[in-house]
């Protein structure tokens, strides 16, 4: 793809950049996903993702479905760009959007050097002050969760700090390394 032909932002949704300090987000861009795919490579046991992605896959992703769907009215997942100090450090979005329900389940992944200790609670604490304004009051979503699995002992205290609700446990749901692992669940209501 041409990225002088790469969307200027998701076309129903003007606005759709925050800034905090040093962090920002903005909708994601052709160059992001080099880094993205080299993240989610390294990080792949923590995400859905069963393969490694290749360039071509990278850019096929990118270019058939991100850029399609950054053009539609109701797209079924908004990404973006995770900043700091200008510089992509993250990426995440809001994914498995069901429209009519205003619901959202939230993704996010760091640079592998962010993604432990006090740098991941930084990010996370950061990415969700930015993100939950976006989604209540730009997309006017009411509900965002989460599903974690349970080798990342660290992300739930994380987000039951920031507020979100521990909604429920799914068991064995997912076989890790070989080894099943529960899934947990967490909510957060945005407009009440």
């Amino acid at each position: 793809m041409d990225p002088n032909t790469w969307p200027d932002g998701y076309t129903s949704f003007a606005g759709l950049s925050i800034s905090r300090g040093r962090h920002s987000l903005r909708p994601i861009i052709w160059a992001d996903r080099t880094h993205i795919r080299r993240w989610r490579n390294e990080q792949i046991s923590v995400l859905r993702q069963r393969e490694p992605l290749s360039v071509d896959d990278q850019d096929q992703y990118f270019e058939q479905v991100v850029a399609v769907q950054m053009r539609m009215s109701r797209p079924p997942q908004v990404l973006f760009g995770y900043l700091e100090n200008g510089e992509l450090v993250g990426y995440g979005g809001l994914v498995y959007i069901v429209w009519e329900h205003h619901r959202a389940e939230v993704s996010f992944l760091t640079e592998p050097g962010r993604a432990t200790g006090d740098g991941l609670r930084r990010d996370w604490m950061e990415y969700l002050d930015m993100l939950t304004v976006l989604a209540g009051d730009v997309l006017d979503l009411h509900k965002l969760t989460t599903e974690t699995y349970e080798t990342r002992s660290d992300l739930p205290p994380i987000l039951e700090e920031y507020g979100f609700v521990r909604e429920g446990v799914l068991a064995d749901q997912y076989r890790i390394d070989g080894q099943w692992c529960a899934s947990i669940i967490h909510g957060l209501i945005l407009n009440r």
